[in-house]
C-alpha cells in the first residue's frame, strides 16, 4: 500500500529506482550477485572519514524541494511602434519630379517708329500708334491665353503626379500597417503560446507539491501508527538520503518487526579496498600508507554504523519503535574466486534512547560499538562474514510447495471449471510470472477452501514491494462485498502492503466501492484471462459450463 502511496520518492531521489537488489538472504548466507555500486575513481579523505561523526549523516524524510513555482511569469514582448502615414507635396524628390510653370507674360508694348507718312502727316501718325497699340495688345492676349493653358496642363500633370506618389506612399503605408499588425499578433501569440506552457507547467508543479506534501502527512502518521510499510519507507528514505556521497548510491533495506517494535537494517557497507584513501602531507594530498589502511578502513566502517543509527535515532524520536538492529553487509571481490560475494561483517543491537544519549560528536566510534555489544568480523582484511543478532523471519508455516498447473491445461480450457485447489496454485504461477522481474517471492498457502490467505508475496522492490497477500476464488457468482471486507481484515492481521482478490466471476458494485481508496486491488474474470494471455496462456471462463461441471464432479 505504502509504496503505491508514496512513489513521490522516485521524484525526489530517481536514483532509488536503479538501485540493484540486496544478494543476501535473511539467513545471512551470502549469494554472488551484481556489483552494487560502481567504484570508478572513487576516492575520500582522512578528514572526510573523521568528519562522519561530526556532521549529520541522515536526516529525517521530509520535503526538501522549492514550495513554490520559481519559473517566472512570461512576460509580453515590447510591440513596434504604429508605423504612421507621412506624405509631403513639398518633398524634395517629389518636386523633382514635377514640371516648372513659365513665367506669366506680361504687357509690354514696344517702341512704334512710325512710317514716312506718319511722320509727314501727324495724323496717319496716330493712326499708326493707334493700331500699333492694338496689335501689342492682341499679341500680348494671345501669350496670356497660351500660358494659361500651358499652365493649366502642366499642372494637371503635376497634379497627376503628386496623386500617383500619395497613392504610391499610401500603398507602402498599408503593407507596413499590415506588416506590424502581423508582428503584434506574433507577439501576442507567442507570448499565449509561452503564458500557457508556464501555466502547464505551474499547474503540473503544484499538483506535484500538493501529493508530494499529502504523501509525507500519510507518511508520518503511518509511522506514528506503526505501520509496517510506512516505517520501513520512512527510515529507507532517510537511508537513500544520505548526505555520505560513498552510500548515498547504495541499497539498504528496512524491515519492521511490530511485535517488538524492532527495526531491522541491512545496511549496504562500499568496499573501502575499492577506494583510495587521501590525507593531507606537507607538500599535499598523499595516499594512506598500507600500514594504516586497516586502521582507516576501521575507523570508516565503525563511524559510518554509529552515525547512521544516532541519526536515525533521532529521525524516529517520539515514535512508538524501540530499538533499532543493524546488520553491516559488504560486497566484495572475492579473491579465492574472482567474482563478487556479499556478506555480513557487522551487526549491532541498540535501544533508540541509548543511541539518543550518545555526544556522537565526541565519542571514540569503536570504543562505542563495543560498548553497544555490537558484534564486527576479526579482521576486514577478507570480510570474515558473523552471525547478525537478529534476522528477519519469512518463514511461514502455512506455506507450502507449490505445484505446475498451467502446463496442464489446454489451450482455450474453461479455467471457472478447475479444482478450486489447482485454481489457487495456478494463481500462485500468474504471479510469479508477473513479479518475475522484481525478484519477488510468491508462495501458495496450505489448503484454505476460500478463507485466509491463498498466496503470499515478498517483493524486495525498493518502490513498490513489500508483503502482499492473494486470495484466489474460483467462483461460478458475482462476488460480494463481504469477500473483500474479509481480505481487508486479512490485510491488516497480515501486516501486508496490498492485498489482491482474483476470481473467475466478477465483482458486485458495493465490492468496488468498499474497495476504492484501499490497498486492494479487484482483478475479475477479463482481466485474469488478459494477464494470462500476456504471459503467453490462452485459456477462456464460461460460468454456466462451468456450473454444471462443478455439479457433476461434486466440487465445492
Amino acid at each position: 500500500m505504502f509504496y503505491e502511496q508514496y512513489r513521490f520518492q522516485s521524484q525526489l531521489n530517481p536514483s532509488i529506482t536503479s538501485q540493484k537488489k540486496s544478494q543476501t538472504d535473511f539467513s545471512g548466507n551470502a549469494k554472488v550477485g551484481p556489483q552494487r555500486r560502481q567504484y570508478n575513481s572513487i576516492s575520500i579523505t582522512m578528514d572526510e572519514i573523521e568528519g562522519i561523526l561530526k556532521n549529520v549523516l541522515l536526516k529525517a524524510p521530509t520535503y526538501y524541494g522549492p514550495t513554490a513555482f520559481r519559473a517566472p511569469k512570461p512576460k509580453k514582448g515590447r510591440l513596434p511602434d504604429r508605423p504612421s502615414f507621412s506624405f509631403s507635396r513639398d518633398d524634395p524628390k517629389l518636386r523633382a519630379q514635377l514640371k516648372l510653370i513659365p513665367d506669366q507674360p506680361r504687357f509690354r508694348p514696344s517702341s512704334h517708329e512710325p512710317s514716312f507718312s506718319g511722320k509727314l502727316l501727324p495724323i496717319v501718325g496716330r493712326k499708326e500708334r493707334t493700331q500699333h497699340e492694338i496689335d501689342e495688345f492682341e499679341k500680348f492676349e494671345r501669350d496670356l491665353d497660351g500660358w494659361k493653358k500651358e499652365t493649366a496642363a502642366i499642372e494637371a500633370e503635376n497634379e497627376r503626379i503628386v496623386q500617383n506618389a500619395e497613392k504610391t506612399a499610401r500603398a507602402a503605408h498599408e503593407a507596413k500597417l499590415r506588416k506590424w499588425q502581423a508582428d503584434c499578433e506574433e507577439i501576442g501569440q507567442e507570448h499565449a503560446d509561452d503564458l500557457a506552457v508556464w501555466q502547464k507547467e505551474k499547474s503540473r508543479f503544484d499538483s506535484n507539491y500538493q501529493r508530494e506534501i499529502e504523501g509525507f502527512k500519510g507518511l508520518w502518521k503511518g509511522v506514528h501508527n506503526s505501520n509496517p510499510a510506512a516505517i520501513k519507507t520512512y527510515l529507507e528514505f532517510s537511508l537513500h538520503n544520505c548526505t555520505f556521497e560513498i552510500t548515498r548510491s547504495a541499497f539498504h533495506e528496512v524491515n519492521f518487526d511490530p511485535e517488538n517494535q524492532v527495526v531491522l537494517i541491512d545496511f549496504d557497507i562500499p568496499d573501502f579496498d575499492r577506494i583510495e584513501i587521501w590525507e593531507e602531507g606537507a607538500r599535499g594530498p598523499k595516499r594512506v600508507p598500507k600500514t594504516r589502511l586497516d586502521k582507516a578502513k576501521k575507523l570508516a566502517i565503525h563511524s559510518l554504523v554509529l552515525r547512521a543509527m544516532h541519526d536515525l535515532s533521532l529521525t524516529l524520536a517520539g515514535h512508538p519503535i524501540s530499538a533499532i538492529c543493524l546488520n553491516g553487509m559488504v560486497t566484495f571481490i572475492d579473491k579465492t574466486t574472482g567474482h563478487e560475494r556479499t556478506e555480513t561483517i557487522l551487526s549491532v543491537f541498540a535501544e533508540i534512547s541509548t543511541l539518543g544519549r550518545l555526544n556522537i560528536t565526541r565519542v571514540d566510534p569503536i570504543e562505542a560499538f563495543r560498548a553497544l555489544k555490537g558484534v564486527i568480523a576479526p579482521t576486514l582484511k577478507s570480510y570474515e562474514p558473523v552471525p547478525p543478532i537478529m534476522r528477519l523471519n519469512k518463514a511461514d508455516r502455512r506455506i507450502i510447495e507449490g505445484k505446475e498447473v498451467i502446463s496442464g491445461i489446454d489451450v482455450g480450457e474453461n479455467i471457472a471449471a478447475m479444482h478450486w485447489d489447482d485454481f489457487e496454485h495456478l494463481i500462485r504461477e500468474l504471479f510469479e510470472k508477473e513479479f518475475a522481474e522484481s525478484g519477488a517471492e510468491v508462495n501458495v498457502t496450505q489448503a484454505s477452501r476460500d478463507s485466509g490467505v491463498d498466496a503470499i508475496v515478498f517483493d524486495p522492490d525498493p518502490i513498490r514491494g513489500g508483503k502482499y497477500v492473494i486470495q484466489a476464488k474460483r467462483y461460478t457468482r458475482t462476488v460480494d462485498v463481504s469477500a473483500v471486507r474479509d481480505l481487508f481484515g486479512t490485510l491488516q492481521n497480515e501486516g501486508a502492503n496490498r492485498g489482491i482478490l482474483v476470481t473467475t466471476s466478477k465483482f458486485g458494485p458495493d465490492a468496488y466501492t468498499f474497495a476504492k481508496g484501499k490497498p486492494i486491488t479487484l482483478i475479475d474474470g477479463s482481466n485474469l484471462l488478459a494477464m494470462l494471455k500476456k504471459h503467453g496462456h490462452d485459456f477462456r471462463i464460461n460460468i454456466s459450463e462451468a456450473r454444471k461441471i462443478i455439479k457433476e464432479k461434486g466440487w465445492l
